[in-house]
């Protein structure tokens, strides 16, 4: 299946991410968010298939992090997760920043449809 970076400051999300997508055969790899300029040695390193990341986070947010990302791999697939109906952030769907955005309350299904879109 595919190897799978899920980037969260909430280690509860972190772990239930890891838990459904590695129950679904996914290789998972979660890391809190941290200072934007060691994501793309991050993604370099781990070279995943997909990025799931959250969006409000407090040192570098989910579009941050997705350009960070496909700097390093480009054309990475990107799923926002926010609870926030911002402009900015279909804006952002809208010129290829990000591949998807989910918007929370997460709900499995949506999920398993975008992994197999993306995937």
């Amino acid at each position: 299946m595919a190897r799978i970076a899920v980037v969260d400051d909430s280690a509860m999300m972190r772990h239930l991410l890891s838990q459904f997508l590695e129950q679904q055969g996914h290789e998972v790899h979660a890391w809190e968010e941290g200072p934007a300029e060691g994501i793309p040695a991050k993604v370099q390193e781990l070279d995943p298939d997909l990025l799931i990341t959250d969006y409000l986070m407090p040192i570098c947010d989910g579009l941050t992090l997705a350009r960070q990302a496909r700097s390093a791999k480009p054309g990475l697939p990107v799923i926002l997760l926010t609870a926030d109906h911002d402009p900015g952030l279909e804006a952002a769907l809208g010129s290829g920043e990000v591949s998807l955005i989910i918007h929370k309350p997460l709900h499995t299904e949506e999920l398993l449809t975008a992994l197999k879109a993306l995937l």
